[in-house]
């Protein structure tokens, strides 16, 4: 799975989940795989298949809002990316994700605010350009960037990203 080798981590995953149908965490792991192999609504019963058993844990709580996100259904994201958010504040990637949705339900101020809480602001500024880039809003993305690097010149992602929209 580390390795981005999916079909492979699912035949594991699907191997062990014979002998532990009720395991929670090869349920996670088989959605995570599944949310990575585009098959969304598999990974989305997966992951609540597992937070019925272990609702209290914030990585799964994080996965299925995700997963929500990668359907376009922001709404239901939100809802569980902010729970995941409650139950571990400090988690960068939960922010991020947060911010994520956020960005792209046009809440550009509360969005900035979660990638700031899950990192510096160069690396908000470049979340946000992200955030512009998939909306094909280029002059958003590039200003983004550029602020990135105003803060931070070293941003290498950024330097690179702003050379990709120019060369395009």
């Amino acid at each position: 799975e580390k390795g981005g080798q999916w079909d492979k981590a699912r035949r594991v995953y699907e191997d062990l989940r014979k002998r532990e149908p009720d395991n929670a965490a090869l349920a996670h792991r088989l959605g995570v795989v599944a949310d990575a192999e585009r098959r969304h609504g598999e990974a989305e019963q997966l992951f609540l298949f597992a937070l019925e058993r272990e609702p209290n844990d914030a990585q799964i709580v994080n996965d299925l809002g995700y997963c929500y996100y990668l359907q376009g259904r922001l709404t239901q994201a939100e809802q569980y990316l902010r729970q995941s958010v409650v139950m571990q504040p400090g988690n960068a990637r939960f922010r991020n994700n947060l911010g994520l949705v956020l960005g792209h339900m046009g809440r550009v101020p509360e969005a900035l605010a979660e990638f700031r809480a899950g990192g510096n602001e160069a690396d908000a500024q470049f979340n946000m350009a992200f955030v512009y880039a998939s909306q094909e809003r280029t002059e958003e993305s590039k200003q983004c960037f550029r602020n990135a690097l105003a803060i931070d010149p070293t941003h290498r992602r950024a330097r690179e990203a702003l050379a990709s929209f120019e060369e395009y």
